[in-house]
């Protein structure tokens, strides 16, 4: 088996893993974001693809945001990119490497690149805040749990499976998760979209989001 998130992403997705200095060639065909693929990598994150302000987690985690419903997700998300001007360090050092390169930090990583929370995540995919937890050490939860929490991440789900290395292939998820999949995902799009913003952004936003 494979020893790294990266190194089982790219054999699930049949491309050699890259040379030092040519990882973010890998962005597009791929179809990620270049600080996901750092974060999967467990590189170091610049700055500027961090959360403009990291202390407003708890914006991110209100209640009406996380369950809009796909119109209106789409709606705040044009207006919040309305509003991002250029990427700015913001004053951030940025995220160093990841010490250990595990699914779980790499996850816990993902969610700290968004600003969302445990308890976000949670709330999100109607999920236990211990299941999230789990994740976030490394486990990996049921293949219903990694669709949604994948979706909230703006990720392929397989993709999230083949990084965690599961030992034996999970079952699809049961129907009824998709249904849920593009809510969740518009959610994640905004939730990205809130990324460069400061505060008072996003609260602007959030005032123009029905309830």
């Amino acid at each position: 088996m494979t020893e790294t998130p990266l190194d089982r992403l790219c054999a699930h997705r049949g491309v050699a893993v890259p040379a030092a200095g040519h990882l973010l060639d890998l962005a597009a065909e791929l179809d990620l974001r270049p600080a996901d693929l750092l974060t999967i990598a467990g590189g170091a994150v610049p700055a500027e693809y961090l959360p403009a302000d990291p202390g407003a987690a708890p914006l991110i985690e209100s209640l009406p945001l996380l369950r809009l419903k796909v119109a209106a997700a789409e709606a705040a998300r044009g207006h919040a990119r309305s509003l991002a001007g250029p990427p700015t360090a913001g004053g951030s050092p940025g995220l160093p490497a990841l010490e250990a390169v595990t699914f779980g930090a790499v996850f816990s990583r993902l969610m700290q690149i968004r600003n969302i929370t445990r308890w976000g995540m949670a709330y999100a995919t109607s999920s236990a805040l211990s299941t999230v937890a789990r994740t976030m050490r490394g486990g990996v939860p049921g293949p219903e749990r990694v669709a949604l929490m994948a979706a909230t991440l703006c990720l392929r789900p397989d993709d999230v499976e083949a990084m965690a290395a599961r030992g034996t292939e999970a079952p699809p998820p049961e129907a009824w998760v998709h249904d849920h999949l593009p809510q969740l995902w518009a959610v994640g799009e905004l939730i990205l979209a809130l990324v460069p913003l400061q505060r008072d952004q996003i609260n602007a936003v959030l005032a123009r989001a029905p309830d």
